[in-house]
């Protein structure tokens, strides 16, 4: 019985320095996320745990991963909390400033990127087709006969 207790508490241990990671070592945040119903362990352990042997060593764990057992929303959620960090610190050059909120807002999805439009182009062949009109005989006939029924319609 104290065996399965001690893997609990383990696992508890294990779960805190996760939100902690995912929290930036907020200990209040993880330890609302841990005890969701129990406001005085929140405060209890939000300022005890930080310092557990247990908990720092999943902790650093977890840091040299890379935060490989983090979801993709974990993961944009860090990277984001390091470039705020990046974006109000005071020595931080402007520049730096602009291209750490430039990508916050992309990955926050507040800078939408138009879809590249893929223009083909098409090369037509440069070539006029004309259909034959016969010998020039038959073509200065068929137009003779075209004019006078134009002048024949204009008078009539």
């Amino acid at each position: 019985m104290q065996n399965d207790q001690n893997n609990q508490d383990i696992e508890v241990r294990k779960k805190f320095a996760l939100e902690l990671v995912r929290n930036n070592d907020d200990g209040f945040a993880a330890a609302r996320i841990v005890f969701p119903t129990n406001l005085g362990a929140v405060f209890w352990y939000g300022n005890n745990w930080q310092s557990d042997e247990v908990i720092a060593a999943e902790r650093d764990r977890l840091l040299k991963q890379g935060g490989e057992d983090l979801s993709d929303e974990d993961l944009r959620n860090k990277l984001v909390r390091a470039l705020l960090n990046i974006v109000e610190d005071a020595s931080t050059a402007p520049e730096d400033v602009a291209k750490a909120a430039n990508a916050i807002g992309e990955l926050k999805g507040l800078i939408h990127k138009p879809n590249p439009i893929f223009n083909q182009t098409v090369q037509a062949p440069r070539v006029m087709v004309v259909r034959s009109h016969g010998s020039n005989e038959e073509w200065e006939a068929k137009l003779r006969k075209q004019q006078d029924d134009l002048i024949n319609a204009a008078t009539n």
